[in-house]
């Protein structure tokens, strides 16, 4: 929970801000995030609709993801998004790193606020249960997350692979 000042002056716990579809809860950014995207907000009521799962979504940067795949999974690497599915999979936290989201989106020349859409939605699918181990499971995943970006106006991130 975050704190603001009463009128009074006190403080007062304020719920993370919910996009109005509900499934998709704003838990925290750390970092330049909305410097870089002015439209955040925006994006995130777009996108949430079409989340399979209950995210907590987390943006911060570069070094946390980092740390965090080195904990968890075993690989000391930047990485550019990670899930933590709750039990049950209805539910969980999406991170993303900033830096890493940036220099992709420039090296892959897409809009960055699109590449952040399509990596909360890749996310969102792994905490409900989806996965890209074998090929068949990846293409099956690649659609869906075009079919649904495309429903919500995003450009397409697998445009020319099928």
């Amino acid at each position: 929970m975050n704190r603001t000042l009463s009128r009074s002056g006190r403080a007062r716990r304020r719920a993370p801000r919910r996009a109005r579809g509900g499934r998709l809860r704003l838990e925290r950014i750390e970092g330049p995030w909305r410097r870089h995207l002015p439209g955040l907000d925006r994006l995130l009521r777009r996108l949430d609709p079409l989340l399979p799962a209950e995210i907590r979504l987390i943006l911060t940067e570069d070094r946390v993801l980092r740390a965090l795949k080195r904990r968890y999974f075993g690989h000391d690497a930047p990485t550019n998004v990670l899930s933590f599915p709750d039990p049950g999979g209805a539910s969980g936290e999406v991170l993303l790193a900033l830096g890493v989201l940036r220099r992709e989106a420039a090296a892959q020349g897409k809009r960055l606020g699109d590449h952040l859409a399509h990596l909360i939605l890749h996310g969102a699918l792994h905490v409900a249960g989806h996965d890209h181990h074998h090929p068949a499971a990846a293409r099956r995943m690649e659609r869906l997350e075009a079919r649904l970006l495309r429903r919500a106006g995003f450009a397409n991130p697998w445009r020319g692979v099928f």
